[in-house]
């Protein structure tokens, strides 16, 4: 390859101060920088020019990053060169998801950190680099019609690994996000949950107190009575929340066997509250027969905890509100239903059930990552997850799990 070739990458900005601050930390010997100040300048440049990455800004007049991006995703010469966003806009779910969805492989947030900015083009650098070399390699094998026709091949390979490349990237940073916030969410819990504990354990030593240095046959002995039953309550619950976050703690939490109806037992105390106050009848069939499940306990129950939740929701405005679980072996696994009377799911909404953030509850009811993460732990399980949905009879999820532990895809 010449060392005089230099690459191209277009940086779009309104703002040419923003421009010229890009290009002053790219700016390298084998780069040639090109800049546009409008989407429809950065068109007509993606016709002229072979470009190795884009960096587009999203605030822009006119036509913004968004409509650029996917106009560029429309043509089959700009389809599959990256996009990175650079903008200043808030890190809502919804931006970002928007991003993905017009084909950006990744989003840098303003003011920039120099050093992530940096490593990520010459990552994409380097890609452009080995797609160049490949592609030299194979027209030097353009001698004989096998050849031209291996060419051709090599190539369509190239492109389908490349296309590849970039889906497992998008794929990967939405997985990070939603390491990040259930990570937040766990510290989160964890530590409420631990400032809750020395109240509740003075509450309790108080109410103990009085009922000992109370007659029974005062009246305020009963009322003792209930103040300590409820506080117990309330320890439960904040002790099922110290196990939930330790999920979120602790990514490497070992394999185990463990009963269902113990992950089960400490989910329903996490809902008994709902279950009681919304009035809902739960049914439970757990087979005795049953046998430990090979698991992470962390992470089965938060399976059946965004399970349950799931089915509460589905429920809340029928009259008669009915949520079933059953746990029945089956030779080498364990099939465990959550079922529901709710409305069920929209046929059109029924493909995307699993995708992250996509949700059919309001805004900040829902934040779509529930199933996504269910159907991950599942699979991470060796288990298979499936949906039944109608109308008439509600919505059930079934699981199987093996017995013993099996790698993903087994």
């Amino acid at each position: 390859m010449d060392d005089t070739y230099k690459t191209n990458i277009l940086l779009v900005d309104d703002r040419p101060e923003n421009l010229l601050s890009l290009e002053a930390l790219l700016q390298e010997p084998d780069l040639n920088i090109i800049k546009a100040t409008s989407g429809n300048e950065a068109l007509s440049l993606m016709l002229e020019h072979n470009f190795a990455l884009v960096l587009l800004d999203v605030q822009m007049p006119d036509m913004d990053g968004f409509e650029t991006a996917e106009l560029m995703r429309s043509s089959e010469r700009t389809k599959y060169v990256p996009i990175i966003f650079v903008t200043a806009i808030n890190k809502e779910e919804k931006h970002v998801f928007k991003g993905y969805q017009t084909g950006a492989v990744d989003y840098l947030f303003k003011p920039l950190d120099q050093d992530i900015l940096k490593g990520k083009v010459k990552v994409f650098l380097e890609l452009h680099k080995q797609k160049l070399s490949l592609e030299e390699t194979t027209n030097e094998l353009q001698k004989t019609n096998e050849q031209l026709i291996q060419e051709i091949t090599e190539r369509k390979r190239i492109e389908k690994e490349l296309h590849k490349l970039l889906e497992d990237l998008r794929h990967s940073t939405a997985q990070l996000m939603q390491a990040e916030k259930m990570s937040g969410v766990g510290t989160l819990v964890a530590g409420v949950a631990h400032e809750l504990n020395n109240p509740l354990t003075g509450l309790l030593n108080f109410s103990a107190y009085c009922l000992r240095h109370t007659d029974t046959e005062d009246k305020r002995y009963p009322v003792l009575q209930d103040m300590e039953r409820e506080s117990k309550r309330c320890a439960d619950i904040v002790q099922n929340l110290l196990t939930f976050s330790r999920m979120e703690k602790q990514g490497d939490e070992s394999f185990q066997k463990e009963k269902f109806s113990v992950i089960l037992d400490r989910v329903l105390k996490l809902l008994s509250y709902r279950i009681e106050k919304e009035r809902v009848t739960l049914s439970l069939n757990i087979s005795k027969k049953t046998p430990e499940i090979w698991m992470k306990p962390s992470s089965m129950q938060q399976v059946i905890l965004n399970l349950g939740t799931n089915a509460l929701d589905a429920v809340k405005k029928n009259q008669k509100k009915e949520i079933r679980i059953k746990a029945l072996p089956q030779g080498e696994y364990v099939q465990i239903t959550v079922a529901d009377n709710g409305t069920g799911i929209a046929p059109e909404n029924l493909n995307s059930i699993y995708d992250p953030f996509f949700t059919t509850k309001p805004v900040g009811k829902g934040t779509g990552l529930g199933l996504s993460v269910t159907r991950s732990i599942v699979e991470m399980h060796g288990g298979k997850i499936s949906c039944e949905t109608n109308s008439m009879n509600g919505t059930t999820f079934k699981i199987v799990f093996p017995l013993e532990r099996r790698a993903k895809g087994e």
